[in-house]
């Protein structure tokens, strides 16, 4: 009998993100004996005869389809091979767009959830019929972290170039600046089945909140410490929204307005998952608890046993949810997850990083032609 590992992963040899190294990484340093348990492959592939494949887990961009849709093909495929043998499939392909901008707000609303109101625009002209009011913004329906432009008024929406997106939509800003700095706050929680934990907390003082323009000091390190190392009161509602949107492993993006209430911005189900190694360190827990809870997923799908050191961090971690243990008294001692060494692969990918920015901000000065060729030439996928 060849091809026993249980946890037949998947990926498209050309956009092999580096952060899933950091994942096979951190189990062969934290669980050794894991480690065998995923066999890597890139498409396309089919199931073997005699395979014993447990559960299949696409690691592929979301949605697939909208970067490539041979790979869309393949990848869907291996999901009919693995119904037909009844292999469960983590974050199964066809429902990745789900998370999109227009249908994640919708499906995330319904479950419960308040989330900005998003519509899919070909027409700047057609918001006064809409009837959208200001401000708001325009960004890609499908992927993350690319390009959003904010319009204060109907003149200023009119000037927004539309070219410039495949799929625009126009997104409601719900501004929620805290009341007594005035900095913004996006909170992430992740889950991964029923198990959730809160990831990071990022504070800015612009209303586009990314890691690149965050406030660092003791003020928001020990903000953020207090999140990161709480249960979150809202996981009920997150595991609903998941269930909604048809996922298994996904990153909630949200704010918290006056009343303490969560505002959804975007569901990811292909968060970007690195170790800091700098100034952000304090963090770290937050991420080994995350690998900790997705690794526990992908053995729960395959109806395994936990790990031994696994499943006592799962019962002693009090920022894990759900509650299992009564008593939680093992929280992250030293020594007891190992962060993965730095490798030059990834100093490689922080360079990608750095011209892939420098790239966008080029696209804005370009004429649309122009621009459209360097989106589809170096920024696939944004």
């Amino acid at each position: 009998m060849h091809h026993a590992a249980p946890f037949l992963v998947v990926h498209h040899k050309s956009k092999y993100r580096g952060f899933y190294d950091v994942m096979l990484e951190w189990v062969s340093l934290n669980l050794p004996a894991a480690r065998n348990f995923f066999e890597l492959r890139a498409l396309p592939w089919s199931l073997p005869k005699g395979h014993r494949h447990a559960v299949m887990i696409p690691w592929l961009q979301d949605p697939v389809e909208q970067w490539c849709q041979r790979t869309y093909g393949q990848v869907m495929n291996l999901t009919a091979e693995c119904d037909l043998q009844n292999v469960p499939v983590v974050n199964r392909p066809e429902r990745l767009a789900r998370a999109g901008k227009c249908s994640g707000a919708d499906l995330m609303g319904k479950s419960g959830l308040r989330t900005p109101r998003v519509v899919r625009i070909d027409d700047l002209d057609k918001l006064d019929a809409l009837g959208f009011s200001f401000p708001l913004f325009i960004r890609e329906d499908c992927g993350h972290g690319g390009e959003m432009i904010r319009a204060d008024t109907p003149a200023q929406a009119r000037a927004i170039p539309l070219r410039r997106f495949k799929k625009p939509v126009a997104i409601e800003i719900i501004d929620l600046p805290g009341p007594h700095d005035g900095f913004y706050r996006k909170y992430r929680y992740v889950t991964a089945g029923d198990f959730g934990v809160p990831h990071h907390l990022q504070v800015s003082t612009q209303w586009i909140t990314r890691g690149e323009n965050r406030v660092v000091n003791e003020i928001t390190r020990a903000q953020e410490l207090a999140y990161i190392e709480a249960p979150c009161p809202h996981h009920d509602a997150f595991q609903r929204a998941r269930q909604a949107l048809g996922l298994d492993f996904v990153a909630f993006d949200y704010s918290l307005d006056r009343e303490e209430r969560p505002v959804v911005w975007e569901a990811n189900p292909y968060p970007y998952l690195h170790f800091s190694r700098k100034e952000l360190t304090y963090r770290n827990d937050a991420m080994h608890r995350t690998m900790a809870i997705v690794v526990a997923h992908y053995f729960q799908r395959a109806n395994l046993p936990q790990p031994p050191k696994l499943a006592q961090y799962l019962e002693a971690s009090k920022a894990i949810s759900p509650k299992v243990g009564v008593e939680r008294v093992l929280e992250s001692p030293v020594g007891y997850w190992q962060i993965p060494p730095a490798k030059r692969r990834h100093a490689l990918r922080r360079g990608t990083d750095t011209v892939r920015d420098v790239l966008r901000q080029l696209r804005k000065q370009l004429p649309g032609s122009t621009s459209r060729k360097i989106r589809d030439w170096y920024l696939p996928g944004l």
